[in-house]
This record gives structure tokens, C-alpha cells and sequence, in this order.
């Protein structure tokens, strides 16, 4: 009878190790099957580094020559890439998710690019300054900074096939751009503690705004097909076609 308990004791625990190392190897590929799909995720001090997510992304991150500065980049989703690049001290970072593709270098500055969406691409250069574009549902957006002597701001956002491309290159200068629904919108700052800001939303909307003098300030804003085109040097053009057109500048606003 002993022999007996002892051999039904055996048992137990003999089943009992079988059932714990089932579930945790259960555990094991279940917890391996819940990650299996990732996103990309580079970063980097010095040199390049590139990965593949399993979920069909891409990352690229370069950090070039001495004092790089650093670069990371991330990717969610089949078909999104992130690539991101510094040189010279600048710091550099994009983001990409749902087929979205977003690039930006700083050499040096401040680049931050961030697209979402398929078709949604963000692209940021920075040469002094900070730059930062993001694209959404579609969207194109570009960020351009060049200013050798100080720091410059500049922003751009896009969605729904919208276009905007935006730069700056005087101190303390801000340049912004918005364009939704298929509209195309254009800022550039060119003068000392400056600010342009053009807003665009529907299709053949623009709206355009530049400045180039000493604290001034240049809104554009155009819908519906709208044409709105404001400097601080040269008188307002408005033409709604339709829809809406709106400038307030220094030289007259309309309509």
C-alpha cells in the first residue's frame, strides 16, 4: 500500500511538472506570437543603423562625422519608413505609421518629421533652426530652415492631399504653413523676427505669404479654390474664385 501511495504520489507530481511546463511553454508562444509583429524602432550616436520590422516597416538613422549629434527614427505598419539624419551637432527625429514616410536630417538644427497614412509624406532639412513637418491621411509636407547666425522656426502640416512647403532663414524669424483637402500653402521668412503664416484648405485653394522685413507679420488664407497672396512688400492679392481669400500684411489687407 505504501509502494502503491508513493507510485500515485509520483504520479501527481510527475503530472502536475507536465501541466506547468505545458502552460508555460503555451505561455512561451503565445507571448512570442502577440510580438511577432513590430514595428522598426533605429537610433544613433555615430555611424548608420537600419532595421526591418516584421510588420513590413523600415527605420534609418545616420549620425555623420565628429560631434554627429543624434538621430532616431521609428515605423509602425506595412509600408511606412522613417529616416532620420544628423551632422554637425543637430538632433534629429521622425515617425512614421500606416504606410506613412517620413524623413528629416538637421546639419545642424532641430529636424522633427511625423507622417501617418498612406501617401502621407513629411520631409524636414534643417541648417541652423528648428524645422518641423508633420502629414496626415495623404499629405505632402516640407520644412526647410537655413540660417547660419541664430535660430529660425518653421512649421508645416498637411493632410487630406493637401501641399505645403515652408522655409526660413532670418533670426527669430517663424515661418507656417497648413493646407487640407487638396489646398496648397506656402510661408517663407526672410527677415529678422518676422512671422508669415499661410493657411489653404480645397482643391486649387493657395495661399502664400512671405516676409522679408525687420517684425513684421503676413497672414494668407484661401478656401473653396480660393487665391490669397500677402508680402510685406508688395500690396495684397486676393481672388476668391468661388471660395475665400484673406490677407492682413503691412502693405493692405483684402478683401
Amino acid at each position: 500500500m505504501i509502494a502503491t501511495a508513493d507510485m500515485t504520489n509520483s504520479k501527481k507530481v510527475l503530472t502536475t511538472l507536465l501541466c506547468t511546463t505545458v502552460a508555460s511553454v503555451a505561455f512561451m508562444v503565445v507571448g512570442v506570437a502577440a510580438s511577432s509583429t513590430k514595428g522598426a524602432k533605429c537610433a544613433c550616436d555615430s555611424g548608420t543603423v537600419t532595421h526591418m520590422g516584421s510588420d513590413g516597416s523600415e527605420c534609418t538613422a545616420y549620425c555623420g562625422g565628429k560631434h554627429a549629434g543624434r538621430a532616431t527614427s521609428s515605423a509602425v505598419g506595412d509600408g511606412s519608413s522613417a529616416a532620420a539624419a544628423a551632422m554637425f551637432g543637430g538632433q534629429a527625429k521622425s515617425k512614421a505609421s500606416d504606410g506613412g514616410n517620413a524623413s528629416c536630417i538637421a546639419q545642424p538644427g532641430n529636424a522633427t518629421s511625423i507622417a501617418s497614412g498612406t501617401g502621407s509624406n513629411a520631409q524636414v532639412d534643417t541648417v541652423g533652426g528648428t524645422g518641423k513637418a508633420t502629414a496626415m491621411s495623404g499629405g505632402n509636407a516640407t520644412a526647410n530652415t537655413t540660417i547660419f547666425n541664430g535660430s529660425c522656426t518653421v512649421i508645416s502640416t498637411a493632410s487630406n492631399k493637401g501641399t505645403t512647403v515652408n522655409d526660413c532663414s532670418a533670426r527669430k524669424s517663424i515661418a507656417e504653413g497648413v493646407a487640407d483637402d487638396g489646398g496648397n500653402a506656402h510661408a517663407e521668412s526672410s527677415g529678422t523676427s518676422c512671422e508669415a503664416n499661410a493657411n489653404a484648405t480645397g482643391d486649387s485653394s493657395d495661399a502664400e505669404a512671405y516676409c522679408s522685413n525687420h517684425g513684421t507679420k503676413v497672414t494668407a488664407i484661401a478656401s473653396g479654390g480660393g487665391v490669397a497672396i500677402g508680402s510685406d512688400s508688395e500690396p495684397p492679392q486676393c481672388m476668391p474664385n468661388g471660395g475665400t481669400a484673406m490677407v492682413m500684411s503691412p502693405e493692405g489687407d483684402c478683401p
